[in-house]
């Protein structure tokens, strides 16, 4: 699944959803977060490539999120199933807060935001990669 950029979005999902979690037990929040917006990432770019064969370079997860909603809409959208209930867990998500720039910034992500961000990228991560993989959209 990887794209002409080289990008295997599945498995960048599963690398930085470990790394966030290892940070918010070790109490790193701010990498935990960081790392949450990342999975979340990787994940709605692996769902929207399975449907379409290409990735919008972006990493604004609320465009993201818009793809995901138009691609619902198509009367032979393969992935609808796994999309919609996806859209409704990010508009009441936090994580669409998270943007790269997050690495520069000095404030501190606390522990309540991280483990919602972290929580919330492992229901995304399950969500998209454990279904698409069960229903063999990815090796």
């Amino acid at each position: 699944m990887a794209s002409p950029h080289h990008d295997d979005y599945p498995r960048a999902a599963r690398r930085h959803l470990v790394d966030a979690t290892v940070l918010k037990t070790r109490q790193r929040y701010d990498g935990a977060a960081y790392l949450a917006g990342y999975v979340v990432e990787c994940s709605l770019k692996a769902l929207i490539k399975a449907e379409t064969g290409q990735v919008d370079r972006t990493h604004d997860l609320s465009r993201l999120r818009d793809t995901l909603t138009r691609l619902i809409r198509l009367a032979d959208a393969r992935t609808a199933r796994l999309a919609e209930p996806l859209v409704g867990l990010l508009r009441r998500s936090g994580v669409l807060a998270w943007d790269p720039q997050m690495r520069y910034r000095t404030s501190e992500v606390g522990a309540d935001q991280a483990q919602r961000w972290v929580l919330d990228a492992q229901v995304v991560y399950s969500a998209v990669i454990g279904a698409m993989t069960m229903d063999g959209l990815i090796p």
